[in-house]
C-alpha cells in the first residue's frame, strides 16, 4: 500500500499502521483554527521542530496529524480560570517572557536583551526577594524553556540573564502557551503587572 522505494525515511512513515501525515500548509491551518496562529507563526512553530520534526519530500513538508492536533490544544496560559491567582506562588511577582524571533535560536535564550534601567531594578528586587525570577522563553508563543533567573549582567549589547535549572514552579507553563501578537521582544507576564 505504501511507497516503499524511498530511501530518506519516508517509506516508514507512508507505509500500512503509520501515522496520518498533513503537509505543512495544513499543519499551520490547523495551529491557525485551533490556537489562533497567523500563518507565519504557524510556518516558523513547525520549522523550530515543536510538532516533531517534519518530513521533507518533493515541494513539500509533511507533519504527523496527531502531532499537530497536540501542539494545538496545549493551554493558553492567559486563558486559566482563575486568571493570575492560577500562578505558582514564586510567579506572582511576575515571569519573565523572553520572546524567541525567527532568527533566534534557543541557545540564545538567556540573551542579550534590551532591558530598561527601571525593569533592571525590579529584577533585581524581585531576585533579592525570593532568590530568582521565573524566566521562560517562548516561540511563536509556545513555551520552550525556562530556568531560575539568579541574576543578570548588563553590557554595550543588552541585558544578559544567568540562568539555572527552573524551580517547580516550571510546571504550570511547561506545555503551554501565551498568545503570539505582535509586540516587544520580552515581556513580564501576566501582562500589564509591571508597566514599563
Amino acid at each position: 500500500m505504501g511507497e516503499t522505494r524511498r530511501s530518506d525515511g519516508a517509506a516508514e512513515l507512508l507505509t500500512d499502521g503509520a501515522a496520518e501525515l498533513m503537509s505543512r500548509r495544513e499543519a499551520g491551518a490547523l495551529l491557525g483554527e485551533l490556537a489562533g496562529l497567523d500563518r507565519e507563526t504557524a510556518r516558523r512553530v513547525l520549522d523550530a521542530g515543536l510538532a516533531g520534526e517534519g518530513m521533507r519530500l518533493r515541494g513539500t513538508v509533511l507533519h504527523e496529524r496527531a502531532r499537530v492536533a497536540e501542539l494545538a490544544a496545549r493551554p493558553c496560559l492567559e486563558d486559566l480560570p482563575l486568571g493570575r491567582d492560577s500562578l505558582p506562588e514564586a510567579c506572582q511577582r511576575g515571569t519573565f517572557v523572553a520572546r524567541l524571533g525567527p532568527r533566534r535560536p534557543d541557545s540564545s535564550a538567556a540573551g542579550p536583551w534590551r532591558v530598561s534601567a527601571l525593569a533592571r531594578v525590579r529584577l533585581r528586587a524581585t531576585m533579592e526577594a525570593q532568590g530568582f525570577v521565573p524566566f521562560v522563553a517562548t516561540r511563536g508563543g509556545y513555551v520552550v524553556l525556562g530556568g531560575d533567573a539568579v541574576g543578570t549582567e548588563t553590557g554595550e549589547d543588552g541585558t544578559r540573564f544567568l540562568l539555572r535549572e527552573p524551580g517547580r514552579w516550571y510546571a504550570a507553563w511547561r506545555d503551554g502557551r501565551l498568545p503570539a501578537s505582535p509586540g516587544p521582544p520580552w515581556q513580564v507576564w501576566p501582562s500589564g503587572l509591571w508597566q514599563m
